[in-house]
């Protein structure tokens, strides 16, 4: 049965998957489509815009791009009473088939992707002459709807340096409250608060009695030693395998809180960080070991209310892997929880990291350094994309419109007040026609088409605009500071035999679409994560990020039940892709011409700084050590040490060798930022202010990655959405401050 209401729908899993994929792959898309609560068409917020605007068309706020960031900061905008939101997107509307999770990735290469590419790097990519593949989303939640979903903040670092740089504002303390504004907790399952760290041990009693506040960690060995300062004695506990234990004198008023206190400051520690509530003085040795990050010892004085206590804690393991709620929102609008399914695989794979000393917990609570299964974008088995949890609950809004086919072209800008007006956009019928801001314009582009934009409207270098004939309005570094993760992939067969190699069929779609459940309602090991210090790590922030590939359902040839669960496909392969998080590269991005129709030149000099590369080899060195733990050799799990082309001429496993793979087979990732950077007035490099207003030009804001002084050492999509709630207060408070008389 057709859904009652239609939509432009776009076909991309026959395409994706090949010509021997094609006929079942697009009899599952056709169903999928023909699902209105997989669809969603009656709440698509999409029209037309050549038959929907008219040229000189008015709102009180433009917002250009409808991909990550463009839908929250237009629907927040919207929530002001009286107040107009135009919202412009160059693509049709978000497919029904890759919100499924399998299908998460397959509109990479199809018409709803620019199909960007870099310059040719002199030394990245080299297998494929040094271009590199750069897929950007041209439809509404953009880039958002082609990612694999993952939900991960950074480490607090990386907000505390933008506002060191001289970004009020920005500091982690900042930006958390917009982190737990726009997120939406689904797992209570897993959630605790730091209360619950501490035993609940009864306060008064007889003197010189003991109560004991024990703090359970999964595969950790502690030894602590406390002396209490309001009397008692001094012992020292040893927990072996799993507790940390405090002593304190139960005749203390303040007992068990103080304590819940200085086992809140020692999981802190273990953090690089300490508890203000506390007056800390404390030194962390890092161990010399392999993995680097997984031993510490913390010497502490800590002065904690009436109680003072010397510490030497000696971690070896895990913290409890349950959420830290301080840390997390409940009733944002973005739905964050695990996959409801999840290969057995990647419980080896944690396994594995934590044989490797690597905790598994919470990694976007108060120690991001460790392994999971991550948290995701998802609600009732399908992807949940800014757009269809801030913009779809809005279809019907007076006040908020959202065109798609308008290709905005340029910004327009009086060159007399330099005040943006409005922008200038081509729509599906190729007439060229103006949309009017009353009060701002705001680009939310992504970090390609915001600099592409600005120096298309003559804000940008001027010397590079005036080379292509274009006016300057407004001389700024627009475009530099481009940079981008990058990874290099080493693989493992595997040999053990199991479900989910190749688990679409028949029946896989038929409990999908009965249940939202099954393999595929999640993206297979690409759920699994880990955030690791290499060797030339700084300040104990991780800078590599560990991703896997395999064991998804996203192809099938026939759709049988069963289909290579035995061995006649042959062994299974798991690549595990290190990526270098907190890159140092830095490259830059230009116009092609003044063609706004023409790709811009991106050139983000991948490994040109010599760290990037030692970081990727110091991954692929730590991947092949974690397939030689016991967890994975249980599964059958052997490296593939064929030597990769290009690189063969070089010893197997050799620092040469793993260095030389980054640079031939480096996956480009798709994280890109940093070309309208924020920063103050008297920073050259700088295009924005803290307030993300473009410097020397009024009424212009961008609003996504390319902000980011430096990209978060994680996932992006995340602090994206911050960025866009945050920016969203910011405007109505600018507006009101400006005309409260």
């Amino acid at each position: 049965m057709s859904p009652p209401c239609r939509f432009e729908d776009t076909a991309v899993l026959g395409p994706s998957c090949g010509a021997g994929f094609a006929l079942f792959m697009s009899l599952v898309e056709a169903v999928l489509r023909s699902r209105c609560d997989v669809s969603d068409a009656c709440r698509r917020a999409g029209r037309d815009a050549a038959r929907v605007l008219r040229d000189g068309d008015a709102a009180d706020y433009v917002v250009v791009g409808a991909g990550v960031a463009g839908p929250v900061v237009a629907a927040r905008l919207a929530e002001e009473p009286g107040v107009s939101v135009l919202l412009l997107e160059a693509g049709p509307e978000e497919p029904t088939s890759t919100q499924v999770p399998c299908f998460a990735t397959h509109a990479v290469g199809t018409s709803l992707d620019w199909n960007f590419t870099t310059t040719r790097q002199e030394g990245a990519c080299l297998a494929t002459g040094g271009v590199c593949r750069w897929p950007r989303g041209k439809m509404v939640a953009g880039t958002g709807g082609m990612h694999g979903m993952m939900y991960t903040r950074g480490h607090r670092g990386c907000y505390d340096g933008w506002a060191r740089a001289g970004n009020p504002g920005w500091r982690y303390d900042d930006v958390l409250p917009y982190f737990k504004k726009a997120e939406r907790n689904l797992n209570p399952d897993q959630v605790r608060r730091s209360a619950r760290l501490a035993s609940q041990a009864g306060g008064g009693g007889g003197g010189g009695a003991e109560g004991v506040a024990a703090g359970r960690w999964h595969g950790a060995t502690a030894a602590v030693t406390g002396v209490p300062t309001g009397g008692g004695s001094g012992r020292t506990a040893e927990q072996p395998a799993w507790h940390i234990a405090f002593h304190w004198p139960r005749s203390s008023r303040r007992g068990k809180s103080t304590t819940r206190q200085i086992l809140y400051f020692t999981l802190r520690s273990v953090a690089e960080r300490g508890i203000t509530r506390c007056d800390v003085t404390s030194t962390t040795r890092v161990f010399a070991s392999r993995e680097r990050t997984a031993f510490r010892k913390i010497d502490a004085h800590v002065n904690c209310e009436t109680l003072s206590w010397h510490a030497r804690v000696l971690v070896t393991g895990d913290a409890a892997a349950q959420m830290e709620m301080e840390f997390h929102g409940a009733e944002g609008a973005m739905p964050v929880q695990q996959f409801p399914h999840r290969p057995a695989m990647s419980e080896v794979i944690v396994a594995a990291l934590q044989s490797m000393g690597y905790r598994r917990g919470d990694l976007n609570g108060a120690n991001q350094t460790g392994v999971n299964v991550a948290q995701m974008m998802v609600e009732g088995g399908l992807r949940a994309s800014t757009a269809r949890v801030y913009l779809r609950p809005l279809h019907n809004s007076t006040r908020l419109r959202v065109a798609i086919g308008a290709h905005v072209t340029r910004v327009l800008i009086d060159p007399a007040s330099r005040r943006a007006r409005g922008v200038e956009y081509v729509d599906g019928a190729g007439a060229t026609k103006r949309a009017l801001a009353r009060r701002e314009v705001i680009l939310s582009a992504g970090a390609i088409g915001s600099p592409q934009l600005l120096m298309l409207s003559g804000v940008g270098p001027s010397e590079h605009l005036t080379a292509l004939g274009i006016k300057t309005v407004r001389d700024l570094p627009v475009g530099e500071n481009l940079h981008n993760h990058v990874s290099a992939g080493l693989g493992f067969w595997v040999r053990s035999p199991g479900p989910g190699r190749r688990a679409l069929n028949a029946d896989t779609l038929d409990a999908f679409l009965r249940t939202r459940g099954g393999p595929m309602a999640s993206t297979g090991l690409t759920q699994t994560t880990a955030f690791v210090l290499s060797q030339y790590a700084k300040d104990g922030v991780p800078d590599l990020q560990m991703f896997f590939d395999g064991y998804s359902a996203r192809c099938s040839r026939a759709g049988e039940p069963g289909e290579c669960e035995s061995d006649s496909c042959g062994p299974a392969y798991v690549l595990a892709r290190p990526t270098a998080v907190r890159v140092e590269s830095r490259g830059r991005l230009r116009l092609r011409s003044a063609d706004p129709r023409a790709p811009p030149l991106l050139d983000p000099r991948y490994l040109s700084r010599p760290r990037d590369l030692a970081v990727l080899a110091d991954g692929l060195r730590l991947a092949a050590r974690a397939a030689a733990t016991p967890p994975m050799r249980a599964w059958g799990v052997a490296v593939d040490d064929a030597p990769r082309p290009g690189c063969r001429h070089l010893p197997f496993a050799s620092d040469q060798y793993w260095r030389c793979v980054a640079r031939v087979h480096t996956g480009p990732e798709n994280h890109q930022a940093g070309t309208c950077k924020m920063g103050p007035s008297w920073d050259y490099t700088a295009v924005v202010d803290a307030r993300l207003r473009v410097h020397g030009v009024a009424a212009l804001r961008v609003v996504d990655a390319s902000i980011f002084p430096e990209v978060p050492n994680g996932n992006p999509v995340a602090p994206i959405i911050m960025v866009a709630e945050k920016a969203a207060d910011m405007i109505k408070e600018d507006w009101r401050r400006a005309h409260q008389h």
